[in-house]
């Protein structure tokens, strides 16, 4: 499995793992000069853009992934979305979420370990 199609993967799982919290998924993968958000969502009247990693085994958490230059990306990316969208945005609060899916058995198969951090602080 090559590592889109990994990402992709966790992706579909985080999206789902939302969604049946109650949060309705805006936009997936969205792009701008500066990075990309993997997932924009609306939980009641807060705008939540989610940072998803997809990992095997249990040796290398995802969330060591965050690093400067990263956060830095999504900080850009929130900004930019909440411009291009203020219609929908410009009124709302926002947080950023976390979501790790780690396949303990070291395969992509089975279900998934699903860790939700939520409202980071960076």
């Amino acid at each position: 499995m090559t590592d889109k199609e990994k990402g992709f993967l966790g992706e579909e799982i985080a999206a789902e793992f939302l969604q049946s919290k109650g949060l309705e998924i805006l936009e997936r993968n969205y792009v701008t000069r500066g990075g990309e958000l993997d997932i924009i969502a609306k939980d009641g009247e807060t705008l939540v853009f989610v940072e998803v990693k997809t990992r095997l085994g249990t040796d290398f958490p995802g969330a060591e992934a965050m690093d400067e230059k990263k956060i830095s990306f999504m900080l850009r990316c929130a900004e930019r979305y909440v411009l291009d969208k203020k219609d929908l945005a410009s009124d709302m609060k926002s947080r950023f979420d976390f979501v790790e899916i780690c396949f303990e058995d070291g395969r992509f198969n089975g279900k998934p370990k699903i860790i939700h951090s939520t409202n980071i602080i960076f």
